[in-house]
């Protein structure tokens, strides 16, 4: 018995790098990255829908690129732990930041907030890829950061 081909053939997947207006920066502390987060992942929508993205880093925490991963609805979003590992391991990055809104404007995680970022954290301790923060960003009418850090609580 032999392997049994099929008609059709397999994709190959390759990494594809795209150019963004999103500027480089160095995140050194939770107050660095809520603010890049706020100046460059969201506009209006930050009052309107949870999303969920990643910002990858390299050793000296300078950013390598970002990914939206999901866009829900009032309340939550979906979390594809899957995706999110593809698009860190393809970076190459050797950490990442998971960062997610809350439009309440109360940025206290819940817990699924907290199981993620536990699921998460093991998957990456077997990748060797730091989870250097998790951070839940919030508008604000006054124009503060308004923001949850999980490193800077000691969750991480």
């Amino acid at each position: 018995m032999g392997i049994e081909l099929y008609k059709s053939t397999i994709d190959n997947y390759t990494l594809v790098r795209e150019p963004t207006i999103i500027p480089k920066a160095k995140i050194s502390c939770s107050t660095d990255i809520a603010k890049y987060i706020l100046d460059n992942m969201y506009n209006e929508d930050i009052w309107e829908c949870e999303s969920l993205g990643i910002i990858t880093l390299n050793q000296a925490h300078n950013t390598k690129g970002y990914k939206i991963l999901s866009k829900g609805g009032i309340n939550c979003t979906i979390a594809d732990v899957r995706l999110m590992f593809k698009y860190v391991l393809d970076s190459l990055g050797t950490g990442f930041v998971m960062f997610h809104n809350h439009p309440s404007q109360n940025p206290t995680p819940s817990k699924a907030d907290i199981e993620l970022y536990k699921r998460c954290k093991q998957i990456a301790d077997i990748f060797q890829i730091a989870i250097v923060d998790c951070i839940i960003v919030c508008p604000s009418d006054e124009g503060s950061l308004n923001y949850y850090s999980f490193a800077d609580k000691g969750i991480l």
